[in-house]
Order: C-alpha cells, then sequence, then structure tokens
C-alpha cells in the first residue's frame, strides 16, 4: 500500500487531478489525498497501474461532483410547518482496528424537516428570489427545529441545490437561527406561482418523473388518520376527493376511481392531520402508478380553507416539539451565530428520502458548507508532484 502512495501518475491523470483543485477551490494536496485512498483500494488491485490511476481519478471526478453539486448562501425563511426529529440507522465507513480495513457499520442518527418560504439575503438576493424551501436538518442539527415555530421568520446558512420551483437546503452541524424580518406572502400564494394545481381527477395524467419531482394537489378531505405499519412505525394516511365529484361518484367503489386519492405520510404522519373532513387542500406529493392504481407519498398539507386538526400548526405550540418522538442527544449550546455566505465555501451534499415504501434514510450524510475538511496525510507522505 505504501507504494502506491509514492506512484507518481501519467501526466494527463496529474492535469485532471489539478483541474479538480481548481474547480472545487481545493488545496491540491487535499485532492491528492483523496487520489491516493482511492487507488489504494482493493476493487482497483485488477489493473495495471496506469489504468489504475486513471480509473482512480474519475472516480474521485463522481465523488466531487456530487459533493459540489450543492452551493451554499444566506436565507431569510418564514416557517410553514415542519416535523418532529426522527431517529434512523444509516451506514457509514469505519476503519477496522484489526485490520486497518474499512467496514461499512451502522450507526445512529437523526433527522428533521422545515417547510417555509425561503429567500437568498446579501450577496445571493438576486440569485435566489423567493420561493418554496423544504430544510432537510441532519444528524445533531436536527435539534435546531425545536428553535422555529409556524409564521415564525429566521435567517440561517445552508447548503442548498436551487430548482424551478422549489429549493432543497440542508444544515449538517447546530447553528442558532437569526431573527429575520422580512414582509413574506402566505404559502398558498407563493406555491402557486411556482406550481400549477392539479385537480385529484387529473393526478393519473400528471404523475412524477423521478423523486423529489413534486405535484401540487388540489382536493377536499375526505377522512385521515395515523395507523401503524407492520414494521410498527407510525404512517399517515390523507383520502381526497374531487372538487367536482358527486355523491355517486365517491361511493363508485375500486381502485382507479379518479375522484378519490389516497396520500400516505411516512416521514412526518402528523401531516396528514393537519386538517379534517371537509377541508380544502393542496397536497405536495409524489405521484406514480401501479397494480392498485394511483398512488401519492405526501411531503405537506397547504390549506386553502382549512378546518384545523389536533395536529393543526399553531395547535398547542407550548408543549415539546419532539413529544412522543426521537429526541437529540444534548449537546452544549451553540454560541456563535451563522457564518454569512462568502460564496466560495464547500457545498453539502444531499439525499432525497424515497418516493416509495418505507423511508430509507441515505447512506451518506450530507456534509456542512461551512464543515472542515477530511484531514490529509502528513506533507513526507505526498509526492512531489
Amino acid at each position: 500500500m505504501s507504494n502506491l502512495r509514492s506512484t507518481k501518475p501519467p501526466e494527463d491523470v496529474i492535469s485532471e487531478l489539478k483541474s479538480y483543485a481548481e474547480a472545487t477551490n481545493t488545496p491540491m494536496d487535499e485532492i491528492k489525498s483523496k487520489f491516493y485512498d482511492i487507488l489504494e483500494q482493493g476493487y482497483l488491485s485488477s489493473l495495471e497501474i496506469t489504468e489504475r490511476c486513471r480509473q482512480a481519478s474519475k472516480i474521485l471526478l463522481a465523488q466531487l461532483a456530487e459533493k459540489y453539486a450543492y452551493s451554499s448562501g444566506t436565507f431569510e425563511f418564514k416557517v410553514f410547518d415542519k416535523t418532529s426529529v426522527r431517529e434512523f440507522e444509516k451506514e457509514e465507513e469505519q476503519e477496522d482496528p484489526q485490520t486497518g480495513q474499512l467496514v461499512k457499520v451502522k450507526v445512529k442518527s437523526y433527522m428533521a424537516k422545515i417547510y417555509g418560504i425561503f429567500a437568498g439575503t446579501g450577496e445571493v438576493a438576486a440569485e435566489y428570489p423567493t420561493k418554496l424551501g423544504i430544510l432537510t436538518l441532519w444528524g445533531d442539527a436536527a435539534q435546531c427545529v425545536t428553535q422555529v415555530v409556524p409564521d415564525g421568520i429566521y435567517t440561517g446558512e445552508f447548503g442548498l441545490k436551487a430548482y424551478e420551483n422549489k429549493y432543497e437546503l440542508t444544515l449538517n452541524e447546530p447553528i442558532n437561527f437569526g431573527q429575520g424580518s422580512a414582509v413574506i406572502p402566505p404559502m398558498k400564494d407563493i406555491i402557486t406561482q411556482f406550481m400549477t394545481p392539479i385537480p385529484v381527477s387529473l393526478v393519473p395524467q400528471n404523475l412524477s418523473e423521478d423523486r423529489g419531482d413534486y405535484r401540487l394537489i388540489k382536493g377536499r378531505v375526505r377522512s385521515s388518520r395515523i395507523s401503524l405499519s407492520k414494521k410498527g412505525k407510525n404512517m399517515g394516511w390523507l383520502d381526497l376527493i374531487d372538487e367536482t365529484a358527486s355523491l355517486q361518484d365517491i361511493k363508485t367503489a375500486g381502485n382507479n376511481n379518479p375522484y378519490k386519492l389516497s396520500v400516505i405520510f411516512f416521514d412526518a404522519p402528523e401531516f396528514a392531520t393537519r386538517y379534517t373532513t371537509g377541508s380544502l387542500v393542496y397536497v405536495l406529493a409524489e405521484t406514480s402508478q401501479g397494480e392498485r392504481g394511483t398512488s401519492a407519498f405526501g411531503q405537506l398539507v397547504i390549506p386553502i380553507v382549512g378546518i384545523p386538526g389536533k395536529t393543526a400548526p399553531g395547535y398547542n405550540q407550548s408543549a415539546p416539539t419532539n413529544t412522543g418522538q426521537a429526541q437529540v442527544p444534548p449537546k452544549a449550546p451553540v454560541q456563535q451565530p451563522p457564518i454569512p455566505s462568502t460564496g466560495n465555501q464547500a457545498p453539502a451534499q444531499a439525499s432525497v428520502p424515497p418516493a416509495t415504501g418505507a423511508p430509507v434514510p441515505p447512506t451518506n450524510e450530507t456534509k456542512n458548507p461551512t464543515a472542515e475538511p477530511a484531514g490529509t496525510p502528513a506533507p513526507e507522505e505526498m509526492t512531489g508532484w
């Protein structure tokens, strides 16, 4: 293994590695370290050294492309809703103390989500206009969900990926959210500027093309409930009917009745019972078609004419946010405010929960845009190129 770290790659590979360092604003020594870490892996051992170097470079390129798909920025945001903290197990690589090899182990982690209207501030104000944002808090940062309440306005710096109709934002280290002061319109007014409402009866013709490709479904609540899955986890069910449906239309049995739609909530079962029977709502959801008809997997419920249920935003807000849910082990209070964005910080990865089945946590935890880079080998381990 030590001989590999003294190997000088071909000139074309050196040029590639230098371009990676320049494009990502990463020190060359760190790029070299990552390259040699990959070069030493057993899955490349069958290749001759020149091809092994080229493959290691391309693998590093793919890893950097995933990491730097996200940028970072400081945002002001108005909270619409939030989940409780969810505990899950994820796989991560750790070094086996006996063999020195990297092995996959299961570790406990946490997540929570904040839904709201987000807008860039300062240097990124023009780049990131006001639109729907979904902020995922990973690991220890999940405890930050207790700092916010619906309709509160806050500021913070996040890793993000911007889409035409939404922002996906991430936070991986606890911070203290700042207090915002902007006048931000209601969610139902903002979201319809970027997404066209789809009536229940037209959902089969408007299926999601991929995970995170949400549809804005408009319907009236027929019923809602929270029940236990076969694995003992809570699931939320929200049954919608089309606004134009007659009583006879609704009574028609079958999985393919276009006037009825059941929306399932995995990550936040409580969202399903935010609003009760008779409410007119928008539901942000992924949609798909299967043997049992049209399915929808919900992310958020936005009232148009809402009849609050017991889990509606603002209901008993003085109660602990995580009652009956996972608790993040306490850490020392964060003293510093969010660091203002400089525009050149290393961005974060993110993972989107699956659209179907029980939620599967990401295998690699996202990286905070302001996090320190992973350690690099001592200078004597590096070659002179």
